[in-house]
């Protein structure tokens, strides 16, 4: 597209006829004109070639601009309208366009309306580009196809990502989507493809040495560039744990990615409410930018330096697109605020943020995989051991069971042998009881036999002292003691054998005097087993005492 010459005429309510008359109107070359007024402009194009064609005449500023050239099937003057103000459906506002004769030369008027502008300087250069419609499609196809094909690439990987986010909850995938959707709103607004669809929605414009719009297309490249920017800066924090490896920067990161939203929004508010703050905004936003990804990069690099797990993938991720994305904010602050002329800027960083990120995401989530898989068998391994120990649980169980039942078991034998214990202890009682009573028996029938042995019986003396004798010898039967000594042992079992190892001199008599002391009987009462008086009774127990060495308390 060149740039061609034109004379200009501040407009004084002038009509077409009087404009293609001539009379009193003072076309002159004039390179700066007053803001706020309207002009036409005399212009004459030529086509060299042997075939009428199509050209493209674009005048800047394009508030609102009528242009007036020759229809060739009616020989008539036609006039076509474009601009910001106008509904002109169109990706960029401000193009005509124009038919050519073949090897003709055309004269031309183009009427500017700047009325309208308030904001503005107070002297302006407008320029008149003129080029073949063929290159122009040419152009737009090439941008339109760049276009299509960044959404493309951009939406297939936010779907692929989408369904890793859904299956692994990962806020890094999260922040990799809010790029993708950021960047597909950052280059359709970018290449004012919202101009189609919302032709008229000017919330603020004004007129520098660039014209300014404020529209949908800037509003929704600056989201798109704050989606990008968050889900970036939160992307490296998460990824690389920058909170925890690197405190420094991560506070350095998060509060200039607050401070740009912040300013963002309030600049986006004062735009959207007539007051054209972007011409002044532009060249600061973009170093904010550029100043917000060189501190990511710087991140990244540091990170690796320092061999934070996986930093390698993200740095090797990350230089690619974080040299395209600077290079926008560069171009633009260094070169032209143009993002016609930076052709492929926009969609090669976009892109290549797409390709690089979700390579380390594939990485990371590899990761992650490798990390549920440990989990995993760490969690098999517990349910195992969980297992084991139930089982463990179980066989004790079983073997506290099997043991209350052997204490009920010898709590019963116990309780039997209890009951036993009991029963000799009444036999043995009952045996005692029996001998003295026998005894006293045998002692009053020696009482009697003693009564009948006196003189005055002469005839019975002899044999009564016989039968004396008799029961004398036999008052304490071997039957008896065999008796009362088995029913003793039961209660006390091998006491008398462990007597006699202790004390093998005692004689039958000294045992049976022993275990009568055993029983604790009282001395009368074993005066009648043994057929003595108490008396004999104590000084036996003495001579005993003495013979065993026992003192009278054991």
């Amino acid at each position: 597209m060149q740039e061609i010459d034109y004379v200009a005429v501040r407009d004084q309510g002038y009509r077409i006829e009087q404009i293609l008359d001539g009379k009193g109107i003072g076309f002159k070359h004039n390179d700066s004109l007053l803001s706020g007024y309207n002009y036409w402009f005399k212009i004459i194009v030529n086509n060299p070639y042997h075939a009428e064609r199509e050209y493209v005449v674009r005048v800047w500023p394009f508030f609102r601009n009528v242009i007036y050239h020759t229809d060739l099937e009616h020989n008539t003057w036609k006039s076509d309208t474009s601009g910001a103000f106008t509904d002109n459906v169109s990706r960029l506002a401000g193009r005509l366009i124009v038919k050519l004769a073949a090897q003709s030369t055309s004269t031309m008027y183009i009427r500017m309306g700047l009325s309208e502008v308030t904001d503005a300087d107070p002297k302006f250069k407008p320029k008149i580009e003129f080029c073949q419609k063929a290159y122009i499609d040419q152009h737009e196809q090439a941008i339109l196809r760049a276009w299509i094909v960044s959404m493309a690439i951009l939406i297939v990987f936010f779907l692929i990502n989408l369904n890793v986010y859904l299956t692994f909850r990962d806020n890094s995938v999260l922040y990799y989507l809010l790029i993708q959707i950021g960047g597909m709103l950052y280059i359709t607004g970018y290449r004012f493809y919202f101009q189609v669809p919302f032709p008229r929605p000017i919330f603020s414009f004004a007129l520098h040495e660039v014209m300014g719009t404020y529209d949908l297309n800037r509003i929704f490249t600056h989201v798109g560039i704050v989606f990008v920017l968050y889900g970036l800066v939160q992307l490296t924090r998460s990824y690389l744990n920058t909170s925890q490896a690197l405190p420094g920067l991560d506070k350095v990161l998060r509060y200039s990615l607050y401070s740009y939203i912040v300013l963002s929004a309030v600049a986006m508010v004062i735009n959207m409410n007539g007051f054209q703050l972007e011409y002044y905004t532009l060249v600061p936003d973009n170093i904010f930018c550029m100043a917000i990804l060189a501190m990511t990069l710087v991140t990244c690099i540091i990170g690796f330096i320092r061999k934070i797990p996986s930093s390698g993938y993200f740095l090797a991720a990350q230089i690619l697109p974080m040299l395209c994305l600077l290079a926008m904010p560069i171009y633009h602050i260094f070169v032209s605020l143009d993002s016609e002329k930076g052709v492929w800027i926009a969609e090669i960083a976009i892109v290549s943020q797409a390709f690089a990120f979700s390579m380390a995401l594939i990485a990371r989530t590899k990761a992650i995989q490798n990390s549920l898989l440990a989990k995993e068998i760490d969690n098999k391994q517990l349910e195992f051991e969980l297992k084991e120990v139930g089982y463990l649980n179980k066989v004790n169980q079983l073997e506290l069971e099997k043991m209350n039942m052997e204490i009920l078991s010898e709590k019963s034998r116990n309780e039997l042998l209890r009951e036993r214990l009991e029963t000799n202890q009444r036999e043995l009682a009952s045996s005692t009881l029996y001998m003295v009573q026998k005894n006293e028996l045998l002692n009053h029938l020696k009482l009697e036999v003693d009564r009948l042995s006196k003189p005055h019986h002469h005839n019975t003396s002899r044999g009564l002292r016989d039968i004396t004798s008799l029961l004398e010898n036999n008052i304490q039967l071997d039957t008896d003691w065999n008796k009362f000594k088995i029913h003793f042992e039961q209660v006390h079992p091998d006491f008398f054998e462990n007597l006699k190892i202790s004390h093998p001199n005692l004689t039958l008599k000294e045992v049976r005097l022993y275990a009568y002391f055993h029983m604790k009987l009282s001395h009368k009462e074993i005066a009648t087993l043994l057929n003595i008086d108490p008396a004999s009774v104590r000084r036996a127990k003495t001579r005993l005492y003495k013979k065993l060495a026992l003192q009278e308390n054991e």
